[in-house]
Order: structure tokens, then C-alpha cells, then sequence
């Protein structure tokens, strides 16, 4: 009993060191900053456009399916992790969908890169709400230095590194841009509590911090 008591009051002070030195103690998140185990909120099926993805009502009455790209066509000619599939009911054969502006399965939803005039193929959203943050693809480094780029995930994928970039989309207005510190600032004007406490921040250029922000940003705007 004197040891689980001991336990328990290491626990509450460490907290409360946090506290005391400005540190807020952090949600646990994946390596990509986005939350664990998470499920869409999005119906399964596909949405033909953004206003269909808005109402969160499937517009294509198809049966898709999301399938990862193999390393080596993405090393040939670039473009985002994974393709979209429609089943011929006719025939009962697959073939590749390159259309349609999103994609749910059920447990996570995928936008088209085409949908914003990004690298072909479709995107993860790891985080949804009144914003939705995405994966995508860098564009070539011949045309594009990384470094200029908003926040950028490094993931470790067979033995090769794989570059993404985030991006927010504002469900509003239906625009994506980067995702950084800047437009963070610039989304947390309007919540001077949440702004004051991400500048107090002592991390708060690490991703990590940034997309706990924007989940504290998507709750208070619920």
C-alpha cells in the first residue's frame, strides 16, 4: 500500500513540475502528431465533391477501395501514398479511380491530391474537425526546397525516407494551405486564451505542439 502511495504522489508532483515550468503535459499522439486510434467521423463511401464532404453524406453510390502504391511507381513518378479503386459491378473487376474529390473506408478518410492541384494520388487526413489536417507528398526537389516548405514529417518507410508535408483545410471556405506556426497563429487569432497559451509554449515550433493546438482550436469551435 506505502508503495502504490509513493507511486501515485511521484506521478502528482512530476504534473505539477510540468506545470511550474511551463511545460503543459502533452495528449499522447503518434509519431505524425496525429491522435491514436482514431475513426473517421465520415460515412464509408465516396464524395464527388466538397459540399458532399461538408454534409458528410457519400455522393457516389461505388464501391471503393483505398490500396497502399507500391515504393517503387512512387519512385518513378512521385505522387501521394496510396490510390483509389472502383469495383464494376458488371464485370467484378477493380480499376483505378482518379476522379473523386475523397474517399472514406470507414475507419479513415483520404482526399484527391488532384482536388487541390497537389501530387497525384490520395492523402491521409490524420486529424479532423472544423480543419482537417493532411499528408502530402513534397513536390520533385529538383522544383521545390523542402526547407521553404510549412511542416514537414520525416517517416522512416522500408529502409527509404519519405517526406510529407502538412496541410490544413479550412472546412469553411474549402481551401488547403501548409501547415505551420504561422497560419496556427493566424487560425488561433480569434481565441486569445488558446493563442496566449500556445506562445507560452516552451516547444512550440515542434509539430507535435502545433497539432494539439489545433485539436484544442477544432474542440472550441464545436
Amino acid at each position: 500500500m506505502k508503495k502504490r502511495l509513493l507511486f501515485s504522489a511521484t506521478i502528482f508532483l512530476t504534473v505539477c513540475a510540468l506545470y511550474v515550468k511551463g511545460q503543459s503535459p502533452m495528449a499522447e499522439t503518434n509519431s505524425d502528431g496525429s491522435s491514436p486510434n482514431k475513426q473517421t467521423v465520415y460515412p464509408e463511401g465516396g464524395y464527388d465533391n466538397f459540399e458532399d464532404l461538408n454534409s458528410k453524406k457519400p455522393s457516389a453510390k461505388v464501391k471503393y477501395g483505398i490500396r497502399e502504391r507500391p515504393d517503387k511507381e512512387i519512385e518513378k513518378i512521385g505522387g501521394n501514398d496510396y490510390d483509389a479503386e472502383f469495383l464494376d459491378e458488371k464485370t467484378g473487376k477493380w480499376h483505378r479511380e482518379r476522379e473523386v474529390f475523397a474517399i472514406s473506408d470507414g475507419k479513415k478518410l483520404y482526399l484527391n491530391g488532384r482536388s487541390f492541384n497537389l501530387p497525384i494520388g490520395f492523402m491521409e487526413v490524420i486529424e479532423e474537425g472544423y480543419y482537417l489536417v493532411f499528408l502530402c507528398s513534397t513536390p520533385s526537389a529538383s522544383r521545390t526546397n523542402v526547407s521553404e516548405l510549412g511542416a514537414v514529417s520525416v517517416n522512416q518507410d522500408i529502409g527509404r525516407v519519405r517526406k510529407k508535408i502538412y496541410y490544413c483545410l479550412d472546412t469553411s471556405t474549402g481551401k488547403a494551405k501548409m501547415f505551420n506556426k504561422l497560419l496556427l497563429r493566424q487560425l488561433l487569432n480569434n481565441h486569445s486564451d488558446l493563442a496566449n497559451r500556445f506562445e507560452s509554449e516552451p516547444e512550440n515550433t515542434k509539430i507535435e505542439v502545433e497539432m494539439e493546438y489545433l485539436r484544442l482550436l477544432n474542440a472550441a469551435i464545436k
